[in-house]
């Protein structure tokens, strides 16, 4: 359990990054759009 810990971290916090990464993505297209 103590070594799977931070690997489930670091899973988590690539999983947000790559969805922010996605999020920024959408919005910046969705306000060219808009623009």
């Amino acid at each position: 359990m103590v070594r799977n810990g931070p690997n489930v971290l670091l899973q988590v916090i690539r999983s947000q990054k790559i969805a922010s990464s996605w999020a920024i993505l959408v919005l910046t297209r969705t306000i060219s759009i808009d623009f």
